[in-house]
């Protein structure tokens, strides 16, 4: 069973999910691109979430976002079905996509973190060993100038994403300055990222360089057939980080705050078992509220007011 989690409004967070079994469902070409960009750009708009950086690795994908109503599952639940259903839909293929794990995701407590983020999401194909930078990587990914510029369109995919269904013939997806720069323009937060990009950038190519390792290079990886996987054994059931935070003070301030809530939870979902619908979770409880109409304390900011 998958670990509550409060569902803040305005939280940013890094978000991960793998394909299953780390295959490589998402080898880039052409038509994953665009059912990736269609299906982000359209649960994007729906559920009014920001997107801040996107990487689509051959087999996991790495979102920096803003989850600004608070309803980061739905907006998870509706671009990992499409995602499948538009990939099995153009492969003629059945079943499920994604890992059995919980979706990663992490909070980012504050601008820095924010920007770590993005970098490491942006250089990932590098870390990987693939290729020498984010820019020669052909899966779907934004750039640091990204939101600097006019949103990409996406024309509507074959197959699973049918007109009939009202959906439109093209999306745009909007890449944003995340809210802790709104203080600088769009153009100077993407100078800041692309430095910090190209740093990054510099010190994976220094590490490899010194370890004797190449770069696995374009023809290969898109020789990967899509259903072999990683042959490198993965260590499991170890730590699932669920925010990061470069301030140790605040980091532990944080812990100590969602190990209360956690508690909370935690008695609130016992009373309920034994019978006691009046029972009250502790605020930002998501799926309990949602599916089962379960009450909750309001947030702090609302007590106060």
């Amino acid at each position: 069973m998958s670990r509550a989690r409060p569902v803040v409004p305005g939280e940013v967070v890094l978000v991960t999910r793998r394909a299953h079994r780390r295959r490589f469902s998402f080898v880039p070409e052409k038509k994953v691109r665009q059912v990736f960009g269609y299906a982000l750009a359209t649960a994007a708009a729906k559920h009014g979430v920001l997107i801040h950086c996107i990487m689509v690795m051959s087999n996991h994908y790495h979102g920096v976002v803003t989850d600004v109503r608070g309803v980061l599952p739905d907006f998870l639940r509706d671009f990992h079905k499409e995602v499948t259903c538009g990939l099995n839909a153009l492969r003629g293929e059945w079943g499920g996509l994604w890992g059995s794990e919980q979706t990663s995701v992490v909070r980012l407590l504050s601008g820095d973190d924010v920007l770590d983020a993005m970098v490491y999401a942006l250089v990932n194909p590098v870390k990987a060993g693939l290729v020498e930078s984010y820019r020669d990587w052909p899966g779907l990914h934004s750039s640091p100038a990204s939101c600097a510029r006019a949103p990409v369109a996406f024309a509507r995919p074959e197959k699973y994403f049918d007109a009939r269904g009202g959906r439109p013939d093209e999306v745009r997806l909007t890449i944003t300055v995340p809210a802790s720069f709104s203080h600088l323009s769009r153009s100077a937060f993407a100078d800041l990222l692309t430095r910090r990009v190209a740093e990054a950038e510099a010190d994976l190519q220094r590490r490899l360089a010194n370890e004797g390792r190449r770069f696995l290079g374009l023809d290969r990886v898109r020789r990967t057939k899509r259903h072999s996987q990683p042959t490198s054994w993965e260590k499991r059931r170890g730590i699932n980080p669920t925010l990061a935070c470069r301030d140790t003070e605040a980091r532990c301030l944080q812990l100590a705050a969602d190990k209360l809530w956690q508690d909370a939870y935690t008695a609130a979902l016992t009373s309920w078992r034994q019978g006691d619908r009046d029972t009250l979770f502790p605020a930002h409880t998501w799926k309990m509220a949602r599916l089962h109409g379960a009450r909750t304390a309001p947030p702090l900011s609302a007590r106060a007011a």
